[in-house]
């Protein structure tokens, strides 16, 4: 029967690649590092380790081995952080996974407001790109997740969030910033600050130019809409972007204007596949959906966007889309 001591072990030398160390974090001799892992390959069947010259090197079917253990490991973590939870009698954890353009904007608003509602829960929140968002829910990393509708969404439960129109940004005194709306034919040659390619609104915004036959002069690329704030704001071109990238952390003196025709950027909320959602994740949900639209709003305010009726008309209604809501096979909230 294998025992913890072994894997503890096995565990212990592929963190650190020699028995001595191994042996030091232990708290026990060379010797007996070599013998609990000899003892757990005779247990498992397997060999996982090469012995050459003194050396011990990870065999393939070792370095799987590793990764099985690595997923026990982070199971135990999080049974000690649940014992953590009632020793300090807190409510529980709320783990969020956001995109840039609403983890460094929106996001923290609405944790502070969920914060203060639900002060015994610990928030712990993560920007990174939409893609590593939905793996982290797939492997159940995060509770709730924001992201863009390019990504993968089989195998986890998805619904629609926000739906915001694309805005054009600039630097102060662009020769552009003078009209009260942006136009295709506008950007015709422009230096300009695109997202990259893989991005499912800069797909849409290549069709719609593609379409009218206009050649838009791509200067820079990038994954992150608060990305193109930044470079347009330092004079690196103008570019389209998603309006939740124009909070506080957006330069005060950038140029925002109205884009037509419309196009839209789309925000999902996703969650794991395998559990009902919780009553502080169904919080923080209805939390977040009653502050998102007032956010885009001050947001185009502070950049003093809709100036005149045809900037307002061409902003149209900040809303969140018709509410869909995708679940896997079987799966009942």
């Amino acid at each position: 029967m294998i025992s913890h001591r072994q894997i503890e072990a096995f565990n212990a030398l592929m963190s650190v690649g020699t028995t001595i160390k191994a042996a030091e974090i232990l708290g026990v001799s060379q010797p007996a590092v070599s013998r609990l892992i000899s003892q757990l390959e005779s247990e498992i069947k397997l060999k996982l380790f090469d012995r050459e010259r003194g050396r011990m090197q990870p065999t393939p079917e070792g370095r799987i081995f590793h990764q099985g253990v690595d997923r026990a490991f982070l199971s135990l973590r999080k049974l000690e952080l649940i014992a953590q939870d009632i020793r300090t009698q807190s409510q529980g954890h709320l783990r969020i996974g956001a995109l840039p353009s609403l983890g460094f904007s929106f996001i923290p608003d609405v944790v502070a407001s969920f914060a203060k509602a639900e002060p015994r829960t610990i928030i712990k929140m993560d920007i990174i790109s939409s893609v590593i968002v939905r793996d982290g829910i797939a492997n159940d990393q995060f509770d709730i997740g924001f992201v863009a509708d390019e990504v993968d969404l089989s195998g986890i439960i998805s619904e629609s969030f926000i739906a915001p129109p694309v805005v054009c940004v600039m630097p102060p005194g662009h020769p552009l910033a003078s009209k009260s709306v942006i136009r295709p034919e506008d950007l015709a040659d422009v230096p300009f600050i695109s997202l990259s390619h893989v991005d499912r609104t800069r797909q849409r915004i290549d069709a719609l130019f593609e379409k009218r036959g206009i050649h838009r002069n791509i200067v820079h690329e990038t994954h992150f809409a608060l990305s193109i704030c930044q470079l347009a704001a330092r004079g690196m071109g103008v570019g389209l972007t998603n309006p939740c990238s124009l909070g506080e952390v957006a330069p005060d003196d950038l140029v925002v204007r109205p884009f037509v025709p419309r196009l839209n950027f789309h925000a999902l909320m996703i969650y794991p596949p395998d559990r009902q959602l919780s009553k502080t994740v169904k919080s923080f949900r209805k939390t977040t959906h009653g502050q998102i639209v007032s956010f885009i709003e001050k947001a185009l305010e502070r950049h003093k966007v809709m100036t005149d009726e045809e900037a307002r008309s061409a902003i149209g209604m900040i809303a969140p889309p018709g509410p869909w809501i995708r679940k896997p096979r079987g799966y009942d909230d």
